[in-house]
């Protein structure tokens, strides 16, 4: 009776102090119970206001959302648990954005209940927002402008395009990939050298250049672009090419218009040159009567014709002011867009930080205060309890697992990963991830047969970077095959490189899908009814690692039915020293 009390007596003093955190006790109507310092900080409410509430009533304030409210208390009474984000309303009438989990229990005096934990994610939404924002007004601003820019990876030769330089080429986004070699071959063939040279001096020396180079739309309409080109360099190397395609047809054109009346106004000074000429003439003849008379109509004559002549260059100089207005107009908003676009990398940057920070610190906090529970620290947990905190930990490791999926995606972006690349036993490696994975396959009720490789295969690569892909194609294999099928893993070599296949017995990939899954957070469902876990990063990720390995990821349907997923990684054969070789 005492252990109880003390027991009682702590959860309900770490009730009471957790402040980062809302934390929520309700009966089994949705009433208030119990309501802690954080629920306050965060909601605006005192206990003294909150307690013998319904819920619903304090965190909405009109019928549909108290009803949505309300629905999620459902949710979690049939299931056991419910997660969402979304607006609650605090109490002096503004919104807060969070993360809300809802867990059903059981007290150990009285009915049964929930138990709400709320954490603040406001200042994350509104940056996201900013960031969402601010994408939407660089690629209008790109559009106006007709400049296009574009990435050219060279650790991964993945080249990316932004939307408006499709338009600028004229191609379909969804049926062209940008690479160096098709941008290439949309070049008029005389243009060609002289872009590959420039390209090639850029790789070599670093630098920046800028040209104008003639592209043929598919449509066959011919358009000039000013191109420019930066080369960024990290330790002394050119790691990477950013740059954009602005379309200057318009401009071109303007100019060769500049150039023509240019030309018909020397032909007009010279036209009043001849004038003054037969003037002066006229004072000095002293012809007949006859002759004067003539020459004057002749005079007039070409009076008149020079009358016309000013009237149309005064035409084409109104022309030639419109279009230069036009020019200057196009200079500014590609000056708007270069400002968008750095604000735009510049809220990327704090966005990541700060979820890092936001999410890994609360994260760490939750699983450690659960291990304590599981320990019995404070007191023995019944069987209902412990499940429970299980499912806590576990969402705690998928939540963690998701959040280093995103960061390790921003430091392949950015070029920052370095790889230790040595000698790696290819079946010892998959053998240890299959050990691992082990009761994902036995919950499935699935049969994982790695076959005998047919020679000692061993690839040069990276070991923690070899395993993550190995896990991420493991993984991928199991949740998209059905339970009781099979998933297989082979052995080959080819030339200077070895490969892997993980083929499951699944539906397979779409046709028109097949590369689109490699591009970063794209999800396929194993069927029309199932979600998916994860962001649609891992795919992503493994292809970018093995490409910096000096490998490949590749993906393709089997006859019978599943998806076969191949790495490819160079053969370990020749190495110098059996030192790993670090490089980025």
């Amino acid at each position: 009776m005492r252990n109880e009390q003390t027991r009682d007596g702590l959860a309900r003093l770490l009730l009471e102090r957790i402040r980062d955190h809302a934390m929520i006790a309700l009966d089994d109507a949705g009433v208030v119970t119990e309501w802690n310092l954080g629920a306050t900080r965060l909601l605006g409410w005192d206990e003294a206001q909150a307690i013998g509430r319904p819920i619903s009533d304090l965190l909405a304030d009109d019928p549909g959302a108290r009803e949505r409210k309300q629905s999620a208390l459902e949710y979690a009474r049939e299931a056991g648990e419910f997660e969402f984000d979304g607006w609650h309303r605090r109490a002096d009438g503004s919104r807060i954005w969070t993360h809300t989990q809802i867990l059903r229990y059981a007290p150990g005096s009285g009915g049964p209940g929930f138990a709400i934990l709320l954490r603040d994610l406001t200042e994350r939404r509104r940056t996201q927002e900013q960031l969402e924002e601010r994408g939407r007004r660089l690629d209008e601003a790109q559009h106006v402008a007709r400049l296009g820019s574009w990435t050219w990876d060279l650790a991964t030769g993945v080249v990316q395009w932004s939307s408006a330089l499709y338009d600028v080429c004229g191609v379909d986004p969804h049926g062209f990939t940008p690479s160096y070699e098709a941008f290439l071959d949309l070049l008029l063939p005389e243009d060609r050298p002289h872009v590959e040279s420039e390209f090639e001096r850029a790789l070599q020396a670093g630098g920046s250049f800028e040209q104008e180079n003639r592209i043929r739309q598919p449509g066959g309409a011919i358009r000039l672009l000013f191109t420019r080109g930066r080369a960024i360099c990290e330790n002394g190397r050119v790691v990477r090419l950013v740059g954009t395609c602005q379309d200057i047809t318009e401009r071109h054109e303007a100019a060769e218009r500049e150039r023509e009346l240019l030309r018909e106004q020397a032909a007009r000074e010279a036209a009043e040159s001849l004038l003054e000429e037969k003037a002066a003439l006229v004072t000095e003849l002293t012809a007949s009567r006859e002759q004067l008379e003539q020459q004057a109509i002749e005079l007039e004559t070409q009076a008149d014709e020079m009358m016309r002549l000013m009237a149309e260059l005064e035409q084409r100089n109104r022309q030639l002011k419109a279009a230069n207005e036009a020019l200057h107009a196009a200079a500014e908003v590609a000056e708007q867009a270069r400002q968008v676009a750095e604000q735009a990398n510049a809220a990327k940057s704090q966005f990541l930080a700060a979820m890092s920070h936001e999410l890994r610190t609360p994260l760490n906090a939750i699983a450690g205060h659960t291990q304590l529970l599981q320990l019995g620290i404070h007191g023995p947990m019944t069987e209902a309890q412990l499940q429970a905190l299980e499912r806590i930990q576990r969402s705690g490791r998928h939540l963690l697992a998701l959040i280093n999926d995103i960061l390790n995606f921003a430091k392949l972006e950015s070029g920052s990963v370095r790889f230790r690349e040595q000698d790696v036993d290819l079946p010892a490696a998959v053998s240890e991830v299959v050990t691992l994975l082990t009761p994902q396959l036995n919950a499935r009720r699935l049969q994982c047969i790695v076959a005998p490789p047919p020679v000692d295969v061993h690839a040069l690569a990276d070991p923690e970077k070899l395993d993550q892909i190995l896990m991420n194609l493991l993984s991928n294999a199991i949740k998209f095959t059905p339970e009781g099928g099979r998933v297989t893993v082979e052995f080959d070599l080819e030339g200077a490189t070895t490969r892997v296949h993980v083929t499951d017995s699944g539906s397979g990939v779409p046709v028109d899908r097949m590369e689109e899954i490699f591009e970063p957070f794209v999800q396929l469902r194993p069927d029309a009814s199932t979600l998916t876990d994860g962001v649609g990063l891992g795919l992503s990720i493994s292809r970018s690692l093995a490409r910096g390995m000096g490998g490949d990821l590749l993906a393709a349907n089997v006859p019978d039915g599943g998806a076969r997923f191949t790495l490819v990684l160079r053969v370990a054969e020749g190495l110098i020293s059996a030192e790993p070789v670090v490089r980025s």
